[in-house]
């Protein structure tokens, strides 16, 4: 399951919204993994280390910006 886009509003962080939003994702994936990319000085990179995904790569797309490739099985991200 690639994971293409999810944001939470800065109003609205710290409160449980973006695990809430991730879970559901997950719950209705038909996928065993999922995976995505984020910049490595991104809040977020933080945010998916804390829920246990794990680092598969770095600088996957060969860009300027730093990216971490996350991945998770889609079980483990729900416990």
């Amino acid at each position: 399951l690639p994971i293409s886009w999810m944001a939470v509003s800065p109003d609205h962080q710290g409160r449980g919204v973006g695990q809430r939003l991730l879970q559901s994702l997950l719950t209705s994936a038909e996928q065993q993994r999922a995976w995505l990319v984020t910049g490595a000085d991104d809040p977020s990179a933080d945010f998916y280390r804390r829920l246990g995904w794990k680092e598969l790569a770095t600088d996957a797309l060969g860009l300027d910006r730093d990216r971490i490739v996350f991945g998770t099985v889609i079980g483990d991200a729900l416990s």
